[in-house]
């Protein structure tokens, strides 16, 4: 997520209002990005990070990259299921890295997290509430 988009809110807000109230309204969910897309196979389960947690999920589908940027300055877009888009109890990098040893701690890059692991991980969220529109 791009945290100029977000500035100032709270997680609560981004989880309400983003994940909550547009994301599963947007055709495709439809997610648009500046600089930086997603190189992942469909299917693939995204955590989105914000203030320094795990606070949503949903399933990537596709992306796109716009052959040059467009009126707003977005160079392309992300897709993912809008029936998958989950929020939960905000989760810190201490708890993660209980699934996922050695996880380096949340910064601006993406990461990989071995997916084998995602079920436990997935299993101790709390509550879980299904956003699709």
């Amino acid at each position: 997520m791009s945290t100029e988009e977000f500035s100032g809110r709270s997680i609560s807000e981004i989880q309400d209002e983003f994940f909550a109230g547009d994301l599963p309204k947007r055709p495709e969910g439809r997610y648009l990005y500046y600089t930086y897309g997603l190189s992942a196979p469909a299917g693939t389960v995204v955590l989105f990070q914000y203030r320094g947690h795990v606070v949503a999920s949903a399933v990537f589908t596709g992306s796109e990259r716009f052959s040059e940027p467009n009126e707003d300055g977005y160079g392309g877009a992300l897709h993912f299921d809008t029936s998958t888009v989950q929020t939960f109890d905000p989760v810190d990098a201490g708890t993660l890295g209980r699934f996922w040893p050695g996880f380096p701690g949340f910064n601006q890059a993406k990461q990989s997290l071995d997916p084998q692991r995602y079920a436990a991980f997935a299993a101790e969220l709390k509550n879980v509430e299904n956003q699709s529109a």
